[in-house]
């Protein structure tokens, strides 16, 4: 997809993208960017679903237990917001250096005769960790924020129509 959309020409659909590319390239060229997506992926993950978990627990806390059970839909709307806004900047600011040199790489930077993973090594140490964290960091976190927070709220909400039971909180016993 990444080459149709990147490389004009390359291909007039998918199924001619995947007959050119296991042409060129075989069987590896499929999983080429597949390690360098993992160095993007995986922070973000981690991020969003861990901070969203740790936040949520920080507030319900400061609430108590009583408080937390009378909650209104609102409130609890406004808690998954939080929670989801802040997750949302943890899962930008840990995957935004990997999601630079992602967007370098797709733009042709690097060289080309390297593999993904090599390239995004050698272009890591050309940029440095200032261009690495900064470059661009500000409208990432706009956009994770919002994307993070509101699939957090409608996930909320969506367990909240179906009637589905809240699941299992995780919690320290310790506090934060």
């Amino acid at each position: 997809r990444i080459r149709l959309v990147s490389q004009r020409g390359y291909a007039n659909g998918l199924l001619s993208a995947f007959t050119r590319m296991a042409r060129e390239e075989g069987f590896r060229g499929f999983y080429s960017g597949f390690v360098p997506l993992l160095f993007k992926q995986v922070p973000f993950a981690v991020g969003q679903f861990s901070v969203h978990e740790a936040v949520n627990e920080v507030i319900f806390r400061a609430m108590g237990p009583e408080r937390k059970e009378k909650l209104t839909q609102l409130e609890s709307t406004g808690v998954e917001l939080t929670s989801g806004v802040t997750a949302g900047a943890a899962a930008a600011v840990l995957s935004h250096p990997a999601d630079t040199l992602l967007s370098a790489i797709n733009k042709g930077a690097g060289d080309k005769s390297q593999g993904a993973t090599s390239r995004m090594f050698q272009l890591a140490r050309e940029f440095g960790p200032k261009r690495l964290l900064l470059t661009g960091l500000g409208p990432r976190l706009v956009m994770t924020c919002g994307l993070v927070g509101a699939q957090f709220v409608v996930y909320a909400q969506c367990k909240a129509l179906t009637g589905a039971p809240p699941g299992i909180e995780i919690h320290k016993e310790e506090s934060l």
